[in-house]
């Protein structure tokens, strides 16, 4: 089951030249070499190796807005797993749950910074811009829907790979 991309957790997508744009930043320093040594495999990636001088401009550009418009999901996707973790702490869950769980966000920023890097690879990021959900969801709400479609997701990659492996 597909997730659909018009509607998340930070928003839905507006209408071109409407609603906030997606933008990312890194306060660098400290705080990123810090980040560096908790997921070190960013830096083992081949940066600066991809030519797309070969390829239509067409594909470039729809391969730029593929890759910012997936930097958007897992940025999403992180804000899901923060109010998964709060809606686990509200309910008072074991500590090792919740201990194993804080590690989720994390891993999202790092899927947020590798399709970001992709899509600058290619010549840089796309307008994207969203509209903030309704405010009336409350977290365990929002938690419950990302749940479901993330365990709906792992299942389906879960299937494909156990296919694919027969």
């Amino acid at each position: 089951m597909e997730a659909d991309p018009s509607v998340g957790f930070i928003g839905t997508l507006a209408p071109e030249g409407r609603g906030t744009l997606f933008e990312l930043e890194a306060l660098g320093g400290a705080f990123e070499r810090r980040f560096r040594r908790m997921r070190p495999e960013y830096d083992e990636m081949p940066w600066g190796t991809l030519d797309v001088s070969d390829l239509p401009e067409a594909e470039t550009i729809a391969a730029r807005k593929a890759w910012t418009g997936a930097a958007f999901q897992e940025y999403r996707t992180a804000v899901a797993c923060t109010a998964t973790l709060r809606a686990l702490l509200e309910c008072k869950a074991p500590v090792d749950l919740v201990a194993l769980a804080t590690r989720f966000p994390l891993d999202e920023m790092v899927h947020v910074e590798l399709c970001a890097r992709m899509a600058m690879e290619l010549g840089g990021g796309t307008d994207l811009r969203s509209i903030p959900i309704e405010s009336s969801w409350t977290p365990t709400r929002r938690s419950a829907r990302s749940c479901a479609r993330r365990s709906s997701s792992l299942a389906s990659s879960a299937s494909a790979r156990r296919s694919r492996s027969r």
